[in-house]
């Protein structure tokens, strides 16, 4: 009796275990053919679903097939849209001959979505019926974590949506004459893009030819015959008489002109005073050098035999004096506060302010900057404004107002959050994704 009721007893205690088993074993797997949930947050109605619009679409020309994934979110990080597609090809859903697989995943903490569509539902289901599928109800369902709700939802529009559209669904003889258009056409643009790219090429190779060939005929015209009749040519030093040769050019698309010497002896004083602030540090002048930076070359002296009867570098800045007194006269009166400010910073950082500040400065700015420490103080607020630092501690409220337009912060950026888009994959051959 007693080794009865001991077998009784184990038996008691393996049903209960057993009911438990039952009672705890997820639904989910029940329906998993066609829906996975690896979150265990739908409910079996929804599973359900899943089957139920399956067969829907089992009704339709060629039989479309519906898989559906649910996750917190996409699995090592990955990228809703490139997933979407690998998953799609793993998977291999769909008729064969008829591409016509569909594939939705929904990541929940992701807050995110997408549908990979097959190559044969293209056209009955585009990328711009997102909209028709993720309405603004399931939107509102997903936000609400009404997950349930929202996947019900998602499943009967694309049903809806598809049976609506069933005579746009391509067969396999359309799909396969499709492919093989857009197979040619790939080809062709390949084909094209190889020629426009040859072609440029060529191109940019004679343009090359072209200007070197110019330019070498320019060099040896101004050597031969140019530089021997230009004193100030031979007086500069060999950097800069290297740098001239080298910038020698009559452009890309002009042919050399007819006479090349009074060309080159025109374009050897145009380029003196262009770049007369670059050649001021090199020789003594009677300014301080970053003076010039705020001259425009346009102001100087139009005459060509100034340049040409230069013995030095330093005696046409000599002979141009007056004029660059006369041009310099209003700023004079900030030459020593600059002088102030200017050690340890480099002569194209000077150049740069200076510039600036003569292209701003008015006459009443004169009432602020009075003292070589205003003016000192002025010109490092200047600098930082122009490289974008920061000018606190400086007191610009007691500096001209244009300085507050010179340069600027740097700015913090700005960015688009997640938000809803469109993101089609291409093993499936269309889709869309987006975000709640």
């Amino acid at each position: 009796m007693a080794d009865m009721k001991h077998h009784h007893g184990w038996l008691a205690i393996l049903v209960f275990l057993g009911l438990i088993f039952v009672w705890t074993t997820p639904v989910h797997a029940l329906e998993n053919q066609y829906l996975n949930d690896h979150t265990n947050t739908l409910s079996e109605m929804t599973l359900k679903d899943a089957a139920t619009i399956n067969q829907t679409l089992g009704t339709l020309p060629g039989k479309p097939a519906l898989s559906m994934e649910v996750y917190d979110r996409i699995p090592n990080g990955q990228d809703i849209d490139k997933f979407k597609v690998k998953r799609f090809e793993q998977l291999g859903i769909g008729q064969k001959g008829w591409d016509n697989g569909l594939y939705f995943v929904l990541a929940l903490k992701d807050k995110k979505y997408a549908l990979e569509v097959g190559y044969g539902l293209e056209a009955a289901l585009p990328d711009g019926a997102m909209d028709r599928i993720i309405t603004d109800s399931v939107k509102t369902y997903l936000r609400g974590q009404h997950y349930d709700s929202a996947m019900q939802l998602i499943m009967a529009n694309l049903g809806n949506w598809l049976v609506k559209h069933k005579s746009e669904i391509a067969t396999p003889a359309q799909i396969k004459a499709q492919k093989a258009a857009d197979h040619a056409q790939k080809v062709r643009d390949t084909i094209g893009v190889i020629i426009f790219i040859t072609i440029a090429v060529l191109v940019v190779i004679a343009l090359l030819w072209w200007h070197k060939r110019q330019h070498t005929k320019l060099l040896q015209v101004f050597d031969a015959q140019v530089a021997p009749q230009l004193p100030l040519f031979q007086s500069l030093i060999s950097t800069q008489q290297a740098a001239y040769r080298k910038q020698l050019s009559v452009g890309w698309f002009k042919s050399l002109p007819k006479d090349l010497e009074p060309w080159l002896m025109r374009d050897f004083a145009w380029y003196i005073r262009y770049k007369l602030a670059e050649l001021a540090p090199s020789v003594p002048t009677p300014m301080p050098a970053f003076a010039y930076a705020g001259i425009d070359y346009t102001d100087l002296p139009d005459s060509d035999e100034l340049v040409w009867q230069a013995t030095s570098l330093q005696a046409y800045f000599n002979t141009i004096q007056p004029q660059l007194v006369r041009l310099v006269a209003p700023y004079r009166q900030y030459f020593n506060g600059f002088s102030e400010w200017a050690p340890g910073h480099s002569f194209k950082d000077q150049q740069e302010v200076w510039r600036t500040f003569v292209a701003h400065v008015a006459l009443k700015d004169a009432k602020k900057l009075n003292t070589l420490k205003a003016q000192k103080q002025f010109f490092e607020a200047l600098w930082r404004r122009l490289n974008q630092e920061d000018t606190d501690g400086l007191g610009l409220a007691m500096m001209p107002v244009w300085l507050s337009d010179v340069g600027g912060s740097p700015s913090s950026g700005s960015g688009f959050g997640s938000g809803s888009g469109y993101g089609g994959g291409s093993s499936g051959g269309g889709g869309f994704s987006g975000g709640w």
